[in-house]
This record gives structure tokens, sequence and C-alpha cells, in this order.
């Protein structure tokens, strides 16, 4: 991508920004006698705003990375970003009833955390006392849920949505854990024939170029807006603002 398109998708993405920081909140809930249901799609607002701005800043550190060098770094950062996204399509989707796959989620991690004090360190009394709180609240409603928290059963329940994401993110976990991939970035095979080869040249920073930090960003910042919008029920603002934001990216795909 030229410098001036990644100039031009830089600008976007302040703009989401902006968008959002001038953006209304939704209602605040007084929490009173309410049943479980009601109090997960309240939960599912909150937990949608967090996800969104962690999209966001997410999204800005990569951009703030490339700006200095750190293109190829920044791949956990927009990895984060797109699983967070694609969640926030869950949530838009399935509503409060997600907040019961999460809890679920969250106790089979925690107990993980507990078996690792064998070959780590004891947790204080009042962190095993909250540890155990946490799996306490998780229960089976909504167990059919349970496999939309992989992204590939997600990504293919709605892949005119997510499918292109998803891929997306194949390709940053590639650049995210220790692969070969990860390594690779860092230093140039020399062929045969060529000065000093066969061998291989090493890097101290990537020369890769084609990241488009600015171009994925925004790319992940507009669907978790959009989500957002849904599940806060903003719509009326968002919305038209989102597609006059789509036609820009549109313009951009096709120059």
């Amino acid at each position: 991508m030229d410098a001036q398109r990644q100039k031009a998708f830089r600008r976007i993405f302040f703009n989401l920004k902006s968008i959002r920081l001038h953006g209304p909140e939704p209602a605040s809930l007084e929490i009173e006698d309410i049943d479980r249901d009601e109090f997960n799609n309240w939960s599912a607002v909150a937990v949608a705003w967090g996800w969104t701005t962690r999209v966001a800043r997410s999204c800005e550190a990569a951009i703030r990375m490339s700006d200095n060098g750190f293109d190829e770094e920044a791949a956990p950062l927009l990895r984060s970003a797109t699983e967070h996204a694609m969640w926030l399509w869950w949530i838009r989707k399935d509503g409060g009833k997600v907040l019961e796959a999460l809890q679920r989620q969250q106790a089979t991690s925690l107990q993980k955390l507990l078996g690792a004090q064998e070959i780590g360190w004891t947790l204080d009394s009042p962190i095993l006392d909250n540890i155990d709180a946490l799996i306490g609240q998780a229960t089976r409603r909504h167990a059919e849920l349970d496999a939309f928290a992989h992204l590939s059963h997600l990504a293919k329940r709605y892949r005119d949505d997510l499918g292109n994401l998803y891929q997306a993110w194949l390709v940053d976990t590639q650049n995210s854990h220790p692969t070969l991939q990860s390594g690779a970035a860092y230093f140039k095979t020399l062929a045969d024939g060529q000065p000093q080869g066969p061998g291989f040249r090493l890097l101290h920073k990537s020369d890769s170029q084609e990241h488009n930090i600015a171009a994925k960003a925004v790319i992940m910042f507009h669907v978790a807006l959009t989500a957002y919008s849904a599940v806060a029920g903003l719509d009326d603002y968002y919305l038209p603002k989102l597609d006059r934001v789509t036609e820009q990216i549109g313009q951009l795909s096709r120059s």
C-alpha cells in the first residue's frame, strides 16, 4: 500500500475515534430487583463498551507503533483487536446469553490457574477466595453457545460478516506466537549464487512494508463500532456515520 493511501486510512481511523468520543453513552442501569437474564443483557452492554474500548486503543497503539517503525511487532495488538471485534459481533447476535458462556470460559481458565500452583507459586488466600467466587458464578445456562467461543465456529456461523476477519486473525496469529514466520521477519535467506550466499543475513528490524496497519485498524474498529452500536441501542447515532466511512473505505479500495 502506498504512503498516500496509508495516510488516508490513518485519517479515517482517527475520524472513527472522534465519532466514538463524541457519541452518546447508553442509558445507565440502576440495579434493583431484576432477573438474571435482564442483568446479563445490561452486563452485555458494559462488556461491549469495554471490548470496543480495547479495540480502539489496541488499534491506535498499533498505528503509533507503525509510525515509529514497529509494524511487525504490532501484530499481537491487531490480533487482539480482531478477536475482540469478532466477539462483539457474537454479543450483537446473541445478546446477554453470551455472558453465560463467558463465565464458563472464565471458570475454566481460573481452574487452570489454580492447577498451575503445583509448578508455580502459591496464591494468597484473598485471591483464592475471589477465584472460587468467580468460578461459582458459572452455570450451564445457554451451554449451546460454548462452541462459538472458538473463532472458527463463530466465523463459519457468520461467514459473510466475519470470514475475512478470521483469516486476518490467523495471519496475525502466525506473527504473534513463536513460529517460523515470526522469526523469519528478522533475517533474509541468501540463495546459492547470491553475494555471501548460501546463508542468512540477520536483521535488527524487519524491512517488510506489507503490513497495512492503518487499513487493518480501520476495518477492526468499524466492525467493533457497528456491533457496539447495535448492542447499546445507539444505531441512530452511529449507523449514518459508519455508512459514510464505509463509502470512504470503498473509494480507497477501488483507487
